[in-house]
């Protein structure tokens, strides 16, 4: 099989799992990524105090990520 790449790569990723090291470096990865929660939450922020550039918010949160 012939993978088109781009001008600057050298190597063919396809079969870069083959060995046990990139395996369980791979394994450990998805081990993290699935622990993740599948929905962010917006985190809990302390307001800075008023400036003269500030405007008012004109998005609700969560509504805009949709």
């Amino acid at each position: 099989m012939i993978i088109a790449c781009g001008p600057d790569e050298r190597i063919n990723l396809i079969d870069s799992l083959n060995t046990p090291r990139r395996r369980n470096n791979h394994d450990q990865l998805l081990g993290v990524i699935k622990s993740l929660p599948s929905k962010d939450n917006d985190p809990r922020y302390r307001s800075n105090p008023p400036q003269s550039w500030d405007v008012a918010i004109s998005a609700q949160s969560q509504i805009w990520k949709k």
